[in-house]
């Protein structure tokens, strides 16, 4: 249960996600707890995982223990490596799930489904890559430039395409366009009370090679800018209002100011 957003920029990469970790009993929910989800490997990549936590730890040690080849092969080359060391993880767990599902019941998948987000750097480039839960790989292309993961997804999913048409129909945001794209649309979800989402977003990434998470500091500046719209749409309604109203010429409310410049995230 969670929400992991990534996101590929022009000069780097964003993984966001919310912080809540959900302790339960035969697939029911029972506390949440804090923590944060997204590990930077080696200050050279960024990995984050939704599901299985135990799952996602093993996930995250064995891409670690590659991440010194990643630099020196291309990822075409690589990355049936990866695949290999996922599933030896993943395999096991799909399977012992399907014979515990026959005592406990659907339970039993919560405890072997685990996705999840890698960004890092190869030989041939920078790549941010999308994790299935059977262990299979698909990097992120300025086509298919984000992705959303977890419970979380459904809510996540038409607001991110929602500023995309917004802000970047036409060109891929910058690294600072990036990191409000996620800090946004996570925090959004959590305000809306989403199923096994909570507490505050985190958001990290890579630029020049070097994974690094954002300060919570740098992310409550975006919060001006998100009023900002917000209150730009509420303006448009209400000339909306007022015209229908009065019949009176429609006032031209003041369009919301673009995304910050690209001045560092």
């Amino acid at each position: 249960m969670t929400i992991l957003v990534g996101v590929l920029c022009t000069d780097g990469m964003v993984i966001a996600a919310d912080q809540q970790v959900t302790h339960g009993a035969a697939g029911m929910q029972t506390v949440g707890q804090p923590t944060t989800k997204i590990q930077a490997l080696k200050e050279q990549a960024l990995y984050a995982s939704s599901g299985h936590v135990g799952i996602g730890q093993q996930l995250s040690a064995a891409i670690e223990n590659l991440l010194d080849k990643f630099s020196k092969q291309e990822y075409s080359r690589i990355s049936g490596s990866i695949k290999s060391e996922l599933r030896q993880i993943l395999k096991p767990a799909l399977e012992t799930a399907g014979v515990a599902r026959q005592a406990v019941g659907g339970g039993a998948a919560m405890d072997a489904i685990c996705t999840g987000l890698l960004a890092a750097n190869f030989k041939d480039g920078p790549k941010l890559i999308d994790i299935n839960m059977q262990g299979e790989l698909e990097y992120l292309t300025p086509a298919v430039p984000f992705v959303c993961h977890g419970s979380g997804k459904f809510n996540a999913d038409p607001l991110l395409r929602f500023l995309w048409n917004v802000y970047w129909r036409d060109k891929r945001p910058t690294l600072r366009e990036g990191v409000l794209a996620g800090y946004w649309t996570v925090k959004a979800v959590i305000e809306l009370k989403t199923q096994g989402v909570g507490f505050e977003p985190d958001v990290f990434v890579v630029e020049s090679g070097v994974a690094r998470q954002i300060e919570n500091g740098k992310l409550r500046e975006h919060d001006e800018f998100i009023r900002a719209v917000e209150h730009a749409m509420r303006s448009v309604r209400d000339t909306m209002l007022a015209g229908a109203t009065t019949q009176a010429a429609p006032v031209e409310a003041p369009p919301p100011p673009p995304p910050p410049a690209a001045t560092g995230a």
